[in-house]
């Protein structure tokens, strides 16, 4: 952990570099069980909510646990086209097709098997309850206000380290906080458990570590492991 604390914090749209990573991350926040299903949105490239099913039901909660709707469950699994056009790109270039019994979306010659990995093709949800996740998910992301060091800065930029900045913030809202260890006046250590998806649906969980000076909100150090 390469920092003094009087490092200079710049403005970074680092999400940007990485919006078509094969790398996805979620944060089970505490009070969230393990069976609620992430729901993964193609267009913001991130788990942007979950679904917790029940007899005949789904609830739906935004990334914080809020609770964004509950819809009944279709008697027999019709899939939508204009939800699944939603759901997976936006576009209307798509086509399903029938591998090993289970149905997978081709679009532009790209699978999209990483939404059926993720969950959300077992727990289709409406355009509506979509809709309303893509808001809670953009209000989310506007409370960002980060800066990073010429160092974080470049390990934002590096695939391995980078770590989407929604994940940032709520790891500086409900991680487990201490001091920070190198004893840097004004700063604050947070520890947060994260969970993070491959291409192919299959997930990790790991320990992120954030070192925040909170007087302007600069990300001196971040580290998963």
């Amino acid at each position: 952990m390469g920092y003094n604390g009087t490092e200079i914090g710049i403005e970074l749209d680092a999400d940007v570099i990485h919006h078509d990573s094969d790398e996805i991350f979620a944060v089970r926040l505490p009070g969230i069980p393990a069976n609620w299903k992430p729901v993964f949105d193609e267009e913001s490239n991130a788990v942007i909510g979950w679904v917790e099913e029940w007899t005949g039901l789904k609830k739906i909660y935004d990334l914080e646990g809020k609770f964004v709707g509950m819809e009944e469950l279709p008697l027999e699994n019709v899939y939508i086209v204009e939800d699944i056009l939603l759901l997976f790109v936006g576009i209307t270039e798509i086509k399903w097709i029938l591998q090993g019994g289970k149905e997978a979306a081709v679009v532009a010659g790209r699978q999209i098997g990483r939404s059926a990995s993720l969950g959300i093709a077992a727990a289709l949800i409406s355009r509506s309850a979509l809709v309303g996740l893509r808001i809670s998910f953009r209000q989310l992301t506007k409370r960002e206000i980060f800066k990073f060091t010429g160092t974080t800065a470049v390990h934002m930029a590096e695939k391995g380290r980078y770590v989407p900045t929604h994940v940032l913030y709520l790891a500086a809202r409900y991680g487990k906080r201490m001091a920070d260890p190198q004893g840097v006046a004004g700063a604050v250590k947070f520890i947060l458990e994260l969970e993070k998806y491959d291409k192919t649906g299959q997930a990790k969980k790991y320990t992120l570590e954030l070192v925040l000076r909170t007087k302007d909100w600069t990300v001196l150090h971040f580290l998963y492991k």
